[in-house]
């Protein structure tokens, strides 16, 4: 069950990424996006799935 929380944590934040890292004009604004997008799944994650902020721990995505 754990390697599936961590797994499921890994594609949503790869995927918010992906997807934020596509909007902005400068490399800035892309970034900032990117890690707003990526906090907010992080957040969806953790009310979903409670033991996944322990699975993650304190790793960073950046």
């Amino acid at each position: 069950m754990k390697k599936l929380v961590q797994a499921a944590a890994v594609a949503s934040i790869g995927a918010v990424m992906l997807a934020g890292c596509a909007t902005g004009d400068t490399p800035e604004a892309k970034k900032k996006n990117a890690l707003k997008e990526t906090q907010s799944a992080l957040q969806q994650i953790y009310e979903d799935h409670p033991s996944a902020q322990a699975s993650v721990g304190g790793s960073k995505a950046i």
